[in-house]
């Protein structure tokens, strides 16, 4: 018996070039004299792939590769493209420019209103925004409770600055300013889009304002507070005309027509 056993041993092993089998007797009749053995390949550290396996060929490895390839590509193409691997500074940008504006006749820079996520980014980018207007001709106020009185009597002395920071697509930001006059025309804006700090971010959008030629002129500003009045005078008396010309129409002194035109006029001057 185990002649026969070593055998057959000797025939799998040739038959499967070198893999090594255990053979394990498991049941023998003792009236027949038939042996039942159990045959196992023993493992070599590996798991041996299924029948139906096939490794792929060196050709198909090789397309899969390239179009791995090409996908990664498109995606920093796209990523490129949406301006990813820009640094803040560059992308930085203007919406509205304040190239070619003349602001000699602004005294003061009065920061109006800074927002951000969080109080200590205010508190830092109002130190930045101090800092980076330090060396211009405006003089800059950050207590609207304390405005100097030449200011309280003429708001059109001052620019008003807005500052706002808010969390994106964690961990970028938008930080944007806007400049405006005392009645909110806007003089300029500008903003940017990254994952620096609220407070780099403020000096990036401030840089425009502080590279911007600026020197305070008192007789433009006279010129200007002047007309303002001039047209503050003109609407007072508008105001006082209409009342006038509604008790006439109530009196029936004159027509609904009559009335409607010359108001229609009084409205332009008033509304302007």
């Amino acid at each position: 018996m185990k002649n026969i056993l070593f055998t057959l041993a000797l025939l799998i092993s040739f038959i499967c070039f070198g893999q090594t089998y255990t053979i394990k007797e498991t049941n023998h009749n003792q009236f027949t004299g038939e042996t039942t053995i159990e045959i196992k390949e023993k493992k070599r550290g590996y798991t041996i792939p299924p029948a139906d396996y096939t490794r792929p060929s060196n050709n198909k490895i090789t397309q899969n590769n390239l179009a791995m390839s090409r996908n990664i590509g498109r995606s920093l193409q796209a990523a490129a493209a949406r301006g990813a691997f820009k640094t803040a500074r560059q992308k930085a940008k203007d919406i509205i420019s304040i190239a070619g504006k003349n602001l000699n006749e602004f005294k003061y820079l009065v920061i109006t209103n800074i927002s951000a996520s969080k109080e200590k980014d205010i508190i830092k980018i109002r130190k930045v925004i101090n800092s980076s207007l330090a060396k211009t001709n405006f003089i800059v106020i950050n207590n609207l409770n304390n405005l100097p009185e030449d200011l309280k009597l003429n708001s059109n002395l001052a620019l008003y600055l807005y500052i706002k920071s808010e969390n994106v697509n964690w961990p970028f930001k938008n930080v944007s300013l806007s400049l405006t006059n005392a009645n909110g025309d806007i003089i300029h804006q500008r903003i940017v889009n990254h994952d620096r700090t609220a407070s780099f971010l403020a000096s990036l959008v401030l840089q425009s304002i502080k590279m911007h030629p600026h020197k305070f002129n008192i007789e433009k500003a006279k010129n200007n507070s002047k007309t303002t009045i001039e047209n503050s005078n003109n609407k007072d008396e508008a105001i006082k005309e209409l009342k006038k010309l509604k008790e006439l129409l109530d009196l029936g002194l004159i027509t609904a027509e009559e009335f409607e035109l010359k108001s229609n006029e009084l409205k332009k001057i008033i509304l302007n």
